[in-house]
This record gives C-alpha cells, structure tokens and sequence, in this order.
C-alpha cells in the first residue's frame, strides 16, 4: 500500500467530481485514492474504508460508507471484482486522468 498520494487540481475541478459529491462524499474517495495501491486497487470492505477513512467519526457509519461505496460504482468511479471469494475495487481511470 502506498503511504503518500498526490492530489491534483483537476480532482477538485472536475464537473462530475465537484457537482456530483458533497464534501463529505469527495473526502472520503480522497480516503479511497490514499488507501488504494500503486494501481489503483483497494479492499471492497465497508467497516475496513470506514476504520481507515473515518476512524474516529461516530456519525460516519459503515452503512454509509456502503452506500456510498455503491454510489461510486454506479457512478463508474470504482469497479468491483472478486479474487478467491474477497472482494475488491479499483479505480478504473486511474491511469487515463492521472
């Protein structure tokens, strides 16, 4: 796992970042970008992100985290895979925005 990530202008710039989340919402996919691995990949795991991402927020529950999760995959952020019964995500343009 990677323990430094860069985060760039285009991120808080782009229309489908800045319009579509709230700031909680682009927070925590920052928490996904600085929990995800050299390629962009991360466990799929709803109590993990949220001990990771928001460890000392009580009002952040898992189930948010999850649902959230689910929005980011709906929305084509993540993609979900499995290997050997686990579940995973990444981000599919990783690469391609940079």
């Amino acid at each position: 796992m990677a323990f430094t990530r860069v985060i760039r202008m285009n991120f808080f710039n782009d229309p489908v970042i800045s319009a579509g989340y709230n700031i909680q919402e682009r927070y925590f996919i920052i928490g996904l970008v600085c929990n995800a691995d050299d390629y962009g990949r991360f466990w799929y795991n709803s109590l993990l992100m949220k001990s990771q991402i928001f460890p000392m927020d009580e009002e952040t529950s898992p189930n948010w985290v999850d649902q959230t999760l689910k929005t980011l995959v709906d929305d084509g952020i993540l993609c979900i895979y499995e290997v050997s019964g686990k579940q995973y995500a990444h981000f599919p343009l990783w690469f391609e925005k940079g």
